[in-house]
């Protein structure tokens, strides 16, 4: 019981870092984009949601 419960912690621990690297990239991506001119331009919305449905575990 004390495994299982300690299994499902780390289970939660790791989605929640992993939502916060993918957060990162997502935002690295958007400036990437931005200083590349695509500011304010669907590309950079498009390439964030498709780089971070492609890498979501």
């Amino acid at each position: 019981m004390f495994v299982q419960m300690k299994l499902l912690e780390y289970d939660r621990e790791l989605k929640e870092a992993i939502q916060d690297y993918f957060s990162e990239v997502q935002k690295m991506v958007r400036v990437r984009c931005s200083e590349a001119g695509y500011a304010g331009d669907k590309q950079e919305e498009t390439t964030a949601r498709r780089f971070s449905l492609s890498n979501s575990p």
